[in-house]
């Protein structure tokens, strides 16, 4: 939420300790996520890619929490990140089974959609794009007020991809 220094202190506790433990990989997978994270708010999507791919992708399932055992924020932000990269063929690999594992990954369901959409119309295939987007806006038909701009957005693009296959 803006403070580095409160998210450096708070992943470098997680991480203090005897490195054998599985609560340790654990500790290292969740201090690299808010290390990306923190990357992200200071507008370094390279070196919150770096972070994600440096953190352990598993770890003892039956040690976590079961909310945390797909790494959905993880996976999705990932996708996110390579997406904003120009890694578009990448990023559909972490986006499109986001919420296939888990009903916590729910949340980056509609967002996954949106982030697909744009990849395959920045791709030049208007039909998949179409497919997302009318599932992105189908999900968020009622979304909060605060998000209904993004809403609108794509619905006016698939609006214009209606229009242009027309």
């Amino acid at each position: 939420m803006g403070d580095d220094a409160a998210a450096g202190r708070y992943q470098d506790s997680l991480v203090a300790g005897p490195d054998s433990s599985y609560r340790q990989t654990f500790a290292r997978a969740l201090a690299a996520s808010i290390r990306a994270t923190a990357a992200v708010e200071r507008g370094s999507p390279e070196e919150a890619l770096a972070e994600l791919e440096r953190a352990p992708l598993d770890w003892p399932r039956d040690y976590t929490p079961a909310h945390f055992n797909t790494q959905g924020h993880e996976r999705f932000l990932r996708g996110e990140l390579l997406r904003r990269l120009g890694r578009g063929a990448e990023a559909l690999g972490w986006l499109e089974p986001i919420a296939e594992l888990s009903t916590a990954d729910l949340v980056y369901l509609a967002p996954s959609e949106l982030r697909q959409a744009e990849i395959h119309e920045k791709n030049g295939e208007p039909a998949r794009a179409a497919e997302h987007y009318r599932n992105f806006l189908e999900l968020w038909k009622e979304c909060d007020p605060e998000l209904r701009p993004m809403w609108l957005e794509a619905k006016a693009q698939l609006d214009r991809l209606s229009e242009a296959a027309d």
